[in-house]
């Protein structure tokens, strides 16, 4: 039978996790949550009315953007754009991610902020701006070779693959095929680094080879498009 491109599968949250391959480091750099260690603010970004701000994570990014979106939502009163407005402003000056996803926009619907294009615009444009602005987070997402997957269980559907890391696992460790299109989530933000990666790829000039060789490994976990069966070799953990 046909066989299918294959990467490895590395999976990553919100939580540390440390992986000895394909190059080691801790996952959570790559999550939309990540803060600079020294408190510091991760990026900046030139906004739409022309300011320059800064962000201490992706997500702190996402949140300031849902409430702008919701500070020019046609569809609510002025009165409840003009409070969102507010908010937007607050959220703009608030150092801690808890505290700022508990924010409560007026008029807010999660399903017309999951179908609106600002959403995925907004974790696009935070990460690019996020690893293009950081040397060494920019070096590890350019030289990875792998299928990004969130695995932040089914609250998070929308960014990951809705499902929780664990039952990943134990499909991998049972060698059950991977067959993504069956998973209960969109792995967005998986799609997004991967989207991120191929353009700050672009802007770079590839690697030495004797570089590369050192840092790849071979093949883990076959992602494919449909289920197949994987040979005893391709079952290295990446996670």
């Amino acid at each position: 039978s046909q066989r299918h491109s294959r990467k490895p599968l590395l999976l990553f949250s919100n939580q540390s996790k440390h992986v000895a391959y394909p190059i080691a480091f801790d996952t959570i750099l790559l999550s939309r949550t990540y803060e600079d260690p020294n408190k510091n603010h991760l990026f900046s970004i030139l906004d739409s009315d022309g300011v320059t701000r800064m962000y201490r994570s992706v997500q702190h990014y996402i949140e300031a953007q849902k409430a702008l979106f919701f500070a020019t939502l046609d569809t609510l009163t002025e009165e409840q754009r003009q409070e969102n407005k507010q908010k937007y402003f607050r959220i703009l000056k608030m150092s801690k991610l808890k505290d700022i996803q508990s924010v409560r926009l007026a008029g807010f619907k999660v399903e017309t902020w999951y179908d609106s294009p600002q959403i995925i615009e907004a974790a696009v444009h935070g990460t690019y701006a996020k690893f293009l602005l950081n040397e060494d987070l920019n070096a590890l997402l350019r030289h990875l070779r792998v299928f990004f997957v969130e695995v932040t269980g089914t609250k998070y559907a929308f960014w990951g693959n809705g499902m929780n890391s664990s039952d990943l696992i134990a499909q991998i460790r049972n060698r059950e095929p991977i067959d993504k299109s069956s998973w209960p989530g969109f792995n967005h933000y998986g799609k997004i680094l991967a989207r991120v990666q191929f353009e700050l790829q672009k802007k770079h000039a590839k690697p030495a080879a004797a570089a590369v060789k050192a840092i790849l490994p071979r093949p883990a976990v076959v992602v494919a498009d449909k289920k197949e069966e994987l040979d005893e070799d391709d079952w290295q953990l990446t996670v």
